[in-house]
Parts: C-alpha cells; sequence; structure tokens
C-alpha cells in the first residue's frame, strides 16, 4: 500500500467521511506502528466532528469509537497536545465520564481558545 493510499484511509478517518464499520476495515490495513506522522490533526478537525455530534448527526457512542480508532496512532500527530488530550477523553469514557452535549460544549469552547 503506497504512502498516499495511508494518507487518505487516515483523512477519512479524521474526516469521517466513511461509516465507521468501512473506516475500521481500511484502518485494521494499516500497522499501528509508524515513524512518521502521514496526517496531522487540526482543531477544525476535531470541531467538525464535534459539532456533528452535538447536532446528532453521528452518535455519542460513534464520536467515542471514532476517537477510539484515533488514540494511540503513531502515523496521526497533533497541531496542538490539547486536541490529543480531547481524543483521549472522548475515547474513554469509562474513565473520564460519559460523553454528553455538555462536555462536548466545553470541549468546543477550549478548541475556541486556541489562537
Amino acid at each position: 500500500m503506497s504512502s498516499n493510499d495511508k494518507k487518505q484511509i487516515l483523512k477519512n478517518l479524521i474526516k469521517f467521511n466513511k461509516s465507521l464499520k468501512n473506516i475500521k476495515n481500511k484502518i485494521s490495513n494499516l500497522n499501528l506502528d509508524s515513524k512518521f506522522e502521514l496526517y496531522i490533526i487540526t482543531k477544525n478537525d476535531i470541531k467538525q466532528i464535534l459539532n456533528r455530534a452535538l447536532k446528532e448527526n453521528i452518535t455519542f457512542k460513534e464520536l467515542e469509537e471514532w476517537a477510539n480508532l484515533i488514540e494511540c496512532r503513531d502515523d496521526l500527530g497533533f497541531e496542538e497536545e490539547i486536541l490529543q488530550e480531547i481524543i483521549f477523553d472522548f475515547a474513554n469514557p469509562e474513565i473520564n465520564g460519559l460523553i454528553t452535549k455538555d462536555k462536548i460544549k466545553t470541549a468546543l469552547k477550549e478548541l475556541d481558545m486556541i489562537a
């Protein structure tokens, strides 16, 4: 698989462009460990997904699964450290509390404070 193919799969994950089932299937073919970050996640990437959850275009469970697919991938980087913390928070509701609209709104406010 070419580097461009891998980047496209990761971009589809970050943008949540396809169904989770499709994304999981494609991601399962990628190695978790990577020497290089193939995609850098921006605050706008995360804001778009959080807003989709807030508008109920995706479920809170899908948001959790999406964050789980991103968490701990060496081939993904983060524009800001807080983005990684937000992904961890939503990927682990059993540790960090259930996903709620208020929790999403709080995360969006944190993202808006990033310059």
